[in-house]
């Protein structure tokens, strides 16, 4: 049986930070691989002969040039589009945010956050085409514009001199003037690029999830969970996409570390709320994760090799219109503590283990289309075999060859598919087709039996045969899936200069499949497996489909930039049947320093997970909300951003979350979880402050909160609220091309739910005549009542980077100091109940019992040491 008492939490957690192996599922990737390759070959194949008359088509163009070789200008009256790719040079990421101006017309635009520009309505003729970017080297190149739409070859710029070589704050104007209009007018907006996410302090390594932690409104539980409360919201409420893919349950390490290798990432998009109409069935934030995309033009790769985990990625363009990327991660933690324990330094080595991976593929067979595919993976492993021998009942006892033995085992894990096709027009027409499968499975089993080595005698023997047939525990068995289809239909419609169409449609498919048997989860456990008070046995089986279109119209009125959208959605045999959601975006730039932005809108969600009782959980599943209403949210944000100087950014964001229809789990012994129905509300405001330096870079905030929730009519404090969060960020280069990194954090304690006790007697019942046991005081089992506060949070991480160039090698050795000066903040508190050498009597004896508060603690000081390589 499993028993989720304090002290198997604490033994987990002691084991947590250094566990991890990774059995692949048993998918043929390869046969993936070989029909993506036979599709684009035939693809490639026709588009070729394509090329080849255009060629023939435009010769005569090209060959129409000046006495000193360059095009001869303007052919009157024609219009072309100008598209290409801007990137590192060096490293060969996307650069964004670069300048590119035509000089001859004086016509400019900012590239995107892959590194794309398009110029649109450019007369036909011969032009000089510019492009600058801070910390590089500017870039002239003649272009001559003969057809309707040109693409350029991809623009390199070489790093100049001022460039840093790792920086926490990175993109200090992500949201004032990119490119993106989609994200560049509502508040609370975030991208987060490669740097940025490779920079921030994480207890193991990068991780995607630790960096949006570094961000103002987005806290955790605790130092160990992962899981993310977006300005109120709760994790079951985040769309978590990957390329335009849902992914679920993105954790390893029983929720201390993110499943997705920061690697790989290109940029993320994070909306906090007020998200715009392109998102669907979430009520509080989207995180937005894109890979990598076809820059390279070579062969390149990067990794990293640390103390518990190692990584590797490599992309490159093994011919002209094909591009793959290739990564993989996985820990050796296994392997280390096993000749740790061989060695005789420890008594156990630790059975864990992770891996996960990406292989994605593109094809462009010509400038205006772009197919591709990507297969994404994670898998983890724990295991753990106990034995308790048998003892003979001498005086002296004996150990005999007979035991107990417990099995263990835990795999879960994620499974996504993805295929695409982008079809740019000349007009600007973008289309874009994305379909998908995503998994997220959950097997459990636990046998308990007894058995004998060899040599055992017949009584023996007989004695396993007889406790097993008669005494044996029940084995716990489980296996939970989710899974979902979607197709989706994205496109962008250029109006006119000022004006853009965006619409999509969606449908998708949700299959939720639980089932478990015997399960003994303790109601009052600090570790909530499944959700709160999770029945011994389940099977819950549920299918629907979501249907979903929407529609933005983006509007550029002089210093004013309206977003107005509408959804309209139906959710399978959801009781609310097709809703209606409105939202807006609105943005006001009243000098080129200063602009307020404001969004809003309604949101609906059909599915949710529960719990708040634990102080740590994991394994959570997802319920389709099926015959209740459907969850309701209204999102109203307000914000304002200042740029004094170039290196200096203000920022401040207002922000009201309303819930209804709010589910959890009623306490029960039912074969099927039921839900109580609640409402709640989150409101705050942040205030930041950023510069970015050539030697010294640093993020000042500060958030004020408040998250409420109401269920059976009773409002209280839920364990994420927390009041004040002051936090600072600080990056500076030393000589030698040494750089440090340092986050400090300070929090109000957030809220808890006490147990109080008093005294414990026993006294006489003259109706059943035995004495009967009595507690004097309140024990409160209540989830709803976290009436407590944890005490004021702080604590210090720390990282160390050396950058050494050697030819077209880059290495980074670095070291990481987790919590630096070892402050003990507790992960919870539980209580121990101490007897007091009782004995019953035929008397009524008063007894007393003695209740500690013990406190388990956070994560203590994590030094690791790594080094980070690219080529």
């Amino acid at each position: 049986m499993i028993k989720l008492d304090f002290d198997t939490t604490t033994a987990v957690f002691q084991n947590v930070f250094n566990v991890i192996e990774m059995k692949i599922r048993q998918v043929n990737s390869s046969y993936v691989l070989f029909l993506f390759c036979a599709v684009f070959a035939c693809l490639q194949a026709s588009a070729q002969e394509i090329q080849d008359l255009q060629q023939e088509s435009n010769l005569s163009n090209r060959d129409r040039r000046n006495q000193n070789g360059l095009p001869i200008a303007h052919l009157s009256g024609l219009k072309t589009q100008i598209h290409g790719v801007v990137i590192d040079a060096k490293t060969g990421e996307p650069a964004y945010f670069a300048n590119l101006i035509l000089l001859e017309i004086r016509k400019g635009v900012y590239s995107d956050a892959k590194g794309r520009f398009l110029f649109r309505n450019v007369p036909y003729g011969s032009f000089t085409l510019r492009c600058t970017s801070f910390g590089y080297q500017t870039v002239e190149a003649p272009i001559f514009c003969d057809r309707e739409l040109l693409q350029v070859d991809t623009i390199r710029l070489e790093p100049s001199d001022l460039r840093m070589d790792s920086l926490i704050i990175t993109a200090n104007r992500e949201t004032w003037r990119i490119s993106d209009k989609k994200l560049r007018i509502q508040p609370g907006v975030r991208v987060l690029d490669a740097k940025r996410l490779n920079s921030a302090p994480g207890i193991l390594e990068p991780d995607l999830f630790r960096a949006l932690l570094t961000l103002p409104g987005v806290t955790a539980s605790n130092d160990v969970s992962n899981e993310l409360y977006v300005r109120g919201g709760t994790p079951d409420q985040n769309l978590i996409l990957l390329d335009r893919a849902v992914v679920y349950q993105p954790y390893h390490l029983f929720g201390i570390a993110g499943i997705f290798n920061t690697d790989f990432i290109d940029h993320v998009n994070f909306s906090l709320g007020g998200f715009s109409s392109q998102y669907g069935n979430r009520l509080s934030s989207v995180i937005d994760v894109r890979t990598k995309s076809g820059t390279p033009k070579t062969f390149t790769g990067s990794g990293t090799v640390s103390l518990l985990s190692s990584k590797l990625t490599v992309e490159g363009k093994p011919a002209k219109n094909w591009y793959y990327l290739a990564s993989v991660r996985r820990t050796y933690l296994d392997f280390a503590t096993k000749a740790v324990k061989w060695v005789g330094l420890a008594p156990e080595a630790i059975p864990y283990r992770f891996y996960d991976g990406l292989v994605k593929i593109e094809f462009t067979p010509y400038p205006s289309d772009r197919f591709g595919g990507s297969v994404f993976f994670s898998n983890d492993w724990f295991r753990r075999d106990v034995k308790t021998y048998r003892f003979t009942e001498d005086p002296t006892p004996i150990r005999l060859p007979m035991y107990y033995a417990r099995q263990n085992a835990m795999i879960w894990g994620n499974f996504n598919l993805t295929g695409f096709w982008e079809h740019r027009m000349h007009n600007g027409f973008l289309s874009t087709v994305t379909v998908f499968r995503s998994q997220a499975t959950t097997d459990i089993d636990q046998n308990n039996f007894w058995t004998t080595t060899s040599g055992a005698s017949d009584s023996l023997i007989q004695l396993r045969d007889s406790l097993n047939t008669e005494g044996r525990a029940e084995p716990f068995d489980a296996n939970n899936k989710i899974t979902e289809s979607s197709i989706k239909w994205d496109v962008e419609i250029p109006v006119s200069r000022n004006h853009e169409l965006i619409a999509g449609a969606e449908i998708s498919q949700v299959n939720f499949s639980y089932w478990w048997e015997f399960l003994d989860a303790a109601v009052n456990s600090e570790l909530q497996v499944f959700f709160d008070g999770a029945t011994d046995s389940l099977n819950y089986r549920q299918k629907v489909t979501n249907l979903a279109f929407y529609l933005e119209d983006i509007w550029s009125l002089g210093d004013w930039t309206l977003k107005p959208g509408v959804r309209v959605e139906h959710f399978g045999n959801a009781k609310n049947g097709w809703t209606l959601s409105p939202r807006c975006a609105v943005r006001y730039d009243l000098t080129p320093e200063l602009a307020i932005k404001t969004s809003g809108g309604l949101y609906y969600q059909s599915l949710f997970t529960s719990r708040e009782r634990g102080n740590v959980g994991f394994l959570e599943i997802p319920f389709s909300t099926s015959s209740m209403p459907l969850q309701k949210s209204i999102h109203g944000m307000l914000g304002a951003e200042y740029f004094p100087t170039p290196d200096d950014k203000w920022t401040i964001d207002l922000y009201y979350k309303s819930f209804s229809h709010l589910y959890r789990n009623q306490i029960n012994n039912l074969p099927r979880p039921v839900f109580l129905e609640g409402s709640g509300n989150a409101y705050g405001g942040e205030l930041s402050y950023r510069h970015t330096g050539k030697k010294f870079s640093c993020e000042v905030a500060y958030v004020l909160a408040w998250t409420r929730r109401t269920f059976v009519n009773q409002p209280y404090y839920p364990p994420y609220d927390q009041r004040h969060i002051i936090q600072i960020l600080a990056t500076k280069s030393l000589p030698k091309n040494w750089t440090l990194d340092a986050r400090w954090v300070l929090n109000s304690g957030r809220a808890y739910r006490p147990s109080r006790f008093t005294t414990n007697y026993y006294d006489y019942d003259p109706i059943t005549q035995s004495y009967r046991h009595r507690i004097n005081g309140e024990f409160s089992l209540n989830h709803m009542n976290f009436s407590g506060r944890f005490p004021v949070y702080h604590r210090l991480d720390i990282s160390l980077v050396k950058t050494i160039h050697y030819k077209s090698w880059t290495l980074k050795p670095f070291i990481n100091l987790i919590n630096a000066y070892y402050k003990n903040n507790p992960l919870f508190y539980a209580n121990l109940y101490n007897y007091n050498n009782y004995e019953l009597s035929d008397e009524p004896i008063p007894q007393k019992k003695r209740v500690d508060k013990r406190k388990a603690f956070g994560i203590p000081v994590i030094p690791s040491f790594g080094a980070h390589f690219e080529f």
